[in-house]
């Protein structure tokens, strides 16, 4: 949980976007909890992973003109994961696809 914890803490809106460039992430669920013990668990996921996904996109006005690149575009993100062999964090729960993108994950 400590990768999402950390992915959490830079989607915060207090916290400055520039502070941090690389997260490292070992077994760590990214797309849901593995034990969702209360509904609110499972809509915080959701809410980060939505963060997630608006930081990669690129900032213009409403008349659609460029403003800036988007605020998480400089943080890259390392995720190592059990695999099959991970009975606690699944596969599929750790995967990063749909929240950061592709280039930004190793």
């Amino acid at each position: 949980m400590g990768g999402f914890v950390a992915r959490a803490a830079v989607a915060h809106n207090r916290l400055r976007k520039s502070a941090v460039e690389t997260i490292l992430t070992l077994s760590s669920p990214h797309q849901y909890p593995p034990v969702a013990l209360q509904p609110s668990l499972g809509h915080y996921f959701a809410r980060v992973n939505h963060e997630w996904r608006k930081g990669y996109e690129v900032q213009t006005t409403r008349a659609g003109h460029y403003v800036s690149d988007p605020v998480l575009s400089h943080v890259v993100v390392i995720s190592i994961s059990g695999s099959y062999n991970d009975y606690q964090v699944r596969s599929k729960s750790e995967s990063l696809d749909g929240i950061v993108l592709p280039l930004m994950v190793l």
